[in-house]
C-alpha cells in the first residue's frame, strides 16, 4: 500500500527519484556501520560535500519509499536523492552525519546531563514526530540515531518503522537508548535499569525512571524537568571528542 501524498511547503519538497545509477554525479569513499552498513560518497562538483548513501530493497519497497521522500523533520536524517536503476531496489542518498550514539556509549567519557538532557530531547522529537504521523520505530538503538559536529541527533532508516506497531515497544526501545548512555556497561539486551545510579541527579534518575511508565505518546516526557537542563553547544566538543577516542567499525 503507497503512502498518501501530504502537503508539502517549497521548503521542504519530496525527495526526488531518478532513473538510473548515482555515479555520474557521486564517487563511492568508502564504507562504514553504523546500525547498517552505509556507503561514504562525495559529489563529483567542485565542493566534494560528503553524503551517506544505503541500498533500500526488500518487501514493501514501494512504501518504504514513499516514506523516506515524505518524512520531513528536523531530528529525520534528510534524504537528498533516491535513484533506481533495479526493479525493487533504490539507492538512498542522504545528508552526512559522522558518527552515531552507540559511539557517544563507546568513547571513555559519559556526557554530562546537560549533553545527555540535550539528545535524549531531540530523540523524543523525532520519535513524537514519526507517532503522530502513525509509524512506529520499534527497532530503535544506539546506532540508527546519528549525531553531527553541531549537536544535530537524528534518526535514520525511518523506512523500517511500521505502521502496525505498538507504542509500548517504541517507548522500550527508546527505555533502552537512554539506559546505554547514562550505564555503558549494560547490555542492551539485559533488564532495563542503572547499576550506579548514584552517578547521577534525581532529575535524571526521575526522567529515566519514567521513560518505563510512558503509556500512549511522549508528550508528558518532552515535559519533564530534567530535559530543560539541555543544552545543544555543549554537545559541539563531545562528538570530537568520540571521533578521536570511539572505536568506528568498517563495513
Amino acid at each position: 500500500m503507497r503512502l498518501p501524498v501530504k502537503h508539502y511547503t517549497i521548503e521542504s519538497p519530496l525527495v526526488p527519484v531518478i532513473n538510473g545509477e548515482p555515479w555520474s554525479h557521486y564517487e563511492f569513499r568508502y564504507r562504514v556501520k553504523y546500525g547498517t552498513s552505509f556507503g561514504v560518497i562525495t559529489s563529483r562538483d567542485t565542493s566534494c560535500r560528503q553524503f551517506l548513501m544505503r541500498t533500500i530493497s526488500g518487501p514493501d519497497t514501494d512504501e518504504k519509499i514513499q516514506r523516506v521522500r515524505q518524512l520531513c523533520h528536523d531530528n529525520i536524517v534528510k534524504g537528498i536523492e533516491i535513484y533506481t536503476f533495479e526493479p525493487e531496489s533504490y539507492i538512498l542518498v542522504s545528508e552526512f552525519m559522522p558518527t552515531t550514539i552507540q559511539h557517544v556509549c563507546r568513547s571513555p567519557k559519559y556526557p554530562n546531563e546537560l549533553q545527555l538532557s540535550s539528545i535524549l530531547f531531540q530523540v523524543l522529537q523525532g520519535l513524537q514526530f514519526l507517532l503522530r504521523s502513525e509509524l512506529f520505530y520499534e527497532q530503535l538503538t544506539c546506532a540508527n540515531l546519528l549525531i553531527s559536529l553541531s549537536g544535530d541527533v537524528k534518526i535514520c532508516e525511518v523506512d523500517s518503522c511500521s505502521r502496525s506497531g505498538s507504542f509500548a515497544a517504541v517507548s522500550r526501545s527508546f527505555s533502552k537508548v537512554v539506559m546505554k548512555l547514562m550505564d555503558k556497561e549494560k547490555n542492551s539486551e539485559a533488564v532495563i535499569g542503572l547499576t550506579r545510579p548514584g552517578d547521577w541527579s534525581s532529575d535524571a534518575l526521575s526522567f529515566f525512571s519514567s521513560t518505563t511508565t510512558t503509556s500512549s505518546d511522549f508528550g508528558d516526557l518532552l515535559q519533564h524537568p530534567f530535559l530543560q537542563k539541555r543544552k545543544k553547544e555543549e554537545l559541539t566538543w563531545l562528538v570530537h571528542y568520540v571521533l578521536i577516542t570511539a572505536h568506528h567499525s568498517r563495513a
